[in-house]
């Protein structure tokens, strides 16, 4: 599993070795008011629920989630994984293939998740939708 205190040089080498190449490397995002994800430790929802929707490659809950083009559609943030070329969790090839937004099951279950506030006002619980309003 990879750790959330890899370096620059570590995680450069962790995306070359599931298929990014140098150029494809992502470059600096400017953060949004979630960041890239969300802390797992936010929900309040069961291990095997929260394991499916958290990003393999930041380890957080998605706060803009895609489906990776693979068989097993693997989730992943959109920047994380926006430069990838092969699937992090099965290594399949992209090859050419879009990113796919969450859809039906799928996204009614990820909007459902609940969370409590990552600012600490420690009072609002609610969804990642309602989230977002929450906090701008």
């Amino acid at each position: 599993m990879l750790s959330l205190e890899l370096g620059r040089h570590q995680m450069t080498e962790f995306l070359r070795q599931r298929g990014a190449t140098p150029s494809q490397e992502p470059k600096q995002v400017q953060p949004s008011p979630l960041k890239t994800g969300i802390d797992t430790e936010l929900f309040a929802a069961d291990e095997s629920i929260l394991s499916t929707y958290t990003c393999a490659i930041c380890m957080m809950v998605p706060s803009s989630p895609v489906i990776f083009p693979c068989d097993a559609e693997h989730i992943f943030c959109e920047t994380c994984v926006a430069t990838v070329s092969k699937c992090p969790h099965c290594r399949e090839e992209r090859n050419g293939r879009k990113l796919m937004q969450l859809r039906g099951a799928t996204l009614r279950t990820f909007n459902n998740l609940k969370l409590k506030c990552e600012r600490e006002c420690g009072k609002w619980k609610g969804t990642i939708p309602d989230m977002k309003q929450h906090i701008n």
